[in-house]
């Protein structure tokens, strides 16, 4: 990937990630129990460590520093998905906030096990820490966050919502 594909990437990428860790917190704050909370914290935490490792290693290619990168332009299709993310916020409940944000992650783990499969992304790859980290079984495994906490909340909280 030549340096201005790449700080094109990391540019709106950032502002992706900076738009994941504003959702999180606010699925801290709109839980209900303090268990939900905590779960919220922990992956939050998790996000953080993962987006500074990731941004460190791709701006060490180009000999910058991620935060160069941090406040460019927005384009378009950041900006579209920015909204869609970030509307539940204001008036809506966990439950809309939550979906379209696990329907995100849900997209991240299969990618990352579609790209784990092709063996394209290899160690050298500046990507092959990301396809780790979103394989790692706490958050993709069959007793991870997705499987057992997410996909269960959303369950529960449909559930309250319909009055079933």
């Amino acid at each position: 990937m030549d340096v201005k594909t790449l700080n094109y990437y990391i540019q709106q990428d950032l502002r992706y990630a900076d738009t994941e860790t504003v959702v999180q917190a606010n699925l801290i704050v709109k839980s209900t129990t303090i268990e939900d909370q905590r779960i919220f914290a922990n992956q939050l935490s998790t996000h953080l460590g993962t987006v500074n490792d990731l941004f460190k290693s791709l701006t060490t290619i180009n000999q910058n520093d991620f935060r160069d990168h941090r406040y460019q332009p927005i384009q378009p299709v950041t900006s579209i998905y920015r909204s869609h993310i970030l509307a539940p916020i204001v008036d809506g409940s966990l439950l809309d906030l939550l979906a379209p944000f696990e329907a995100g992650n849900w997209l991240y783990i299969e990618l990352g096990k579609y790209l784990a499969a092709s063996g394209k992304v290899q160690p050298d790859n500046v990507f092959h820490p990301w396809v780790k980290a979103v394989q790692d079984p706490h958050l993709a495994g069959e007793n991870g966050y997705l499987i057992n906490f997410s996909r269960s909340l959303v369950v529960r909280l449909a559930t309250q919502a319909l009055n079933i």
